[in-house]
């Protein structure tokens, strides 16, 4: 996973590389549910949701590479990406 945000008044960017296998595995998962978990009122989403979700996108990368999965860009020049 590659985070880059990009904000105008700042002279740097912030770039995070983040492994995919780190996310997407039992641990990132359980730590995951457990957040949601936590939150559960806010969300809406079971931890059983979230285990098919993390499943499901690791699939997807495997069929389809990388893709954006956020690409924002505001009228003051910010922009946020976030690629799997």
């Amino acid at each position: 996973m590659k985070i880059y945000i990009h904000e105008a008044d700042e002279e740097k960017d912030i770039r995070l590389n983040i492994p995919n296998g780190l996310i997407f595995n039992r641990l990132g998962t359980m730590i995951a549910g457990k957040m949601i978990k936590n939150r559960a009122a806010e969300t809406g989403i079971t931890e059983k949701q979230m285990k098919r979700m993390m499943k499901e996108m690791k699939k997807a990368i495997r069929q389809f590479g990388h893709f954006e999965l956020v690409d924002i860009e505001t009228s003051e020049g910010e922009i946020i990406k976030i690629i799997l």
